[in-house]
């Protein structure tokens, strides 16, 4: 696999990259939500 950041084409390579970077963070925030909904239903 390559490696975005470290070849030449800025372009094509950051946006994936941060598009990634967006999308672990939501499923971050959407687990987080998801884990206070299952704490709020047991208690």
């Amino acid at each position: 696999m390559k490696s975005g950041v470290l070849l030449g084409d800025g372009h094509e390579n950051i946006v994936p990259y941060l598009g990634k970077l967006i999308v672990e963070e939501s499923l971050v925030k959407t687990r987080t939500i998801n884990a206070r909904l299952r704490c709020g239903l047991v208690e």
